[in-house]
């Protein structure tokens, strides 16, 4: 996994209100680590 330099947060993430500020990082994340082959493969440590 490359080192993330930037993360974008989504509009629909960053306004809900419902997450929570790690959640919504955690989440971006793994929209991000699906771009390429459409899902995400991550452990909790390359996330976290």
């Amino acid at each position: 996994m490359q080192k993330l330099k930037v993360l974008w947060i989504p509009a629909e993430i960053l306004l809900n209100k419902d997450l929570s500020d790690k959640e919504k990082i955690i989440l971006s994340m793994i929209l991000y680590l699906s771009e390429e082959k459409g899902s995400c493969f991550a452990s909790i440590l390359q996330i976290l």
